[in-house]
């Protein structure tokens, strides 16, 4: 195991547990958590500051968010909604329903300041959010967006995650499939990743792809010369709940939740193709071989800036580890 001391470990509570998942406004110390149907603001670069409600879904408990911090806008989803609020004044911009053949949206990404990704069925759904000069006056919940694209998968299986990285759209789907749409010519390259359910993806600048299955397999593939760089267990134990992983390409290293209270993090070879050390962050209080709700790690990040690794867990806290890696 590599070593792991020196780090500063702290941890908060949401106001209305549990975390399903939450993001960081990228280039800055604040992050955005999902706590049921709301969403909160917190600095943390202030440890004692309550964190600030942002919005309310009013609706369904949310289940996926990302932020822009250029516009300081946020999108969230909640059952077929989209809603797009600015996190400045905590006032929502826009909400518009997806029609889905079946289930609920599961995820969503902006891919520029404009345009918005979700997806949740067999459908990759994209929507140029931009505000229509007629619409001045309309309520958020009338506002449409300007244009929209829908781009079929292939089979029958629903979408889970989404990744980007330009030109590259990559979304993962319970059958195990990856579907990447090339915006160069609007055409999917679809390829079979795991024969169990992908809970995440990631896509990189050089063609390259990090999904993490319900087998507990990390892979990194390279998208264009449909080719595996790294096939590995990042679990010793299977997940029954969905848990993302995060490749972290500053430092060559791979972060993943758990459902045994714990964080993972991979140190990968320079070609990538193996991992050469690994180490693990124990959550405070955890019930060591217990998989429940509340003993799960659900999502992991990182904060390149500060050097900040931050997690969240089933009994509505979020973990965080100053000064994570040497």
């Amino acid at each position: 195991m590599a070593n792991t001391q020196g780090y500063d470990y702290w941890s908060f509570h949401v106001q209305k547990p549990p975390i399903p998942t939450f993001c960081q406004v990228e280039g800055t110390n604040f992050i955005l958590t999902v706590a049921f149907d709301q969403i909160e603001l917190k600095d943390l670069d202030d440890r004692k500051a309550e964190a600030t409600i942002i919005s309310k879904s009013n609706i369904d408990y949310i289940s996926s968010i990302d932020s822009c911090a250029s516009t300081l806008n946020v999108v969230s989803t909640t059952g077929n909604q989209v809603i797009l609020t600015d996190i400045s004044v905590g006032e929502e911009i826009m909400r518009y329903e997806r029609k889905l053949k079946t289930g609920k949206l599961r995820d969503c990404k902006f891919l520029s300041k404009d345009l918005v990704a979700t997806c949740g069925d067999m459908i990759l759904h994209l929507a140029d959010i931009r505000e229509s000069p007629h619409s001045s006056n309309v309520l958020s919940s009338d506002r449409q967006p300007r244009q929209t694209w829908l781009y079929p998968t292939q089979g029958k299986s629903s979408l889970t995650s989404i990744g980007y990285s330009d030109p590259y759209i990559t979304v993962c789907s319970y059958s195990g499939k990856c579907h990447t749409l090339d915006l160069r010519n609007q055409q999917f390259i679809s390829s079979t990743i795991s024969k169990d359910v992908l809970m995440s993806v990631e896509q990189f600048p050089n063609d390259l792809s990090v999904s993490f299955d319900q087998q507990g397999f990390i892979r990194l593939y390279d998208v264009k010369k449909d080719s595996f760089l790294l096939e590995a267990k990042g679990l010793s134990q299977l997940p029954r709940r969905f848990i993302n992983c995060h490749y972290i390409p500053e430092r060559s290293i791979i972060i993943n939740g758990s459902e045994e209270g714990l964080v993972y993090a991979w140190f990968l070879n320079e070609e990538k193709s193996r991992f050469t050390a690994a180490a693990r962050y124990e959550v405070p209080g955890r019930e060591a071989g217990s998989k429940s709700k509340e003993n799960t790690v659900n999502h992991v990040d990182y904060v390149q800036g500060t050097n900040r690794l931050v997690a969240s867990s089933g009994d509505g806290k979020i973990h965080v580890w100053d000064n994570v890696f040497k």
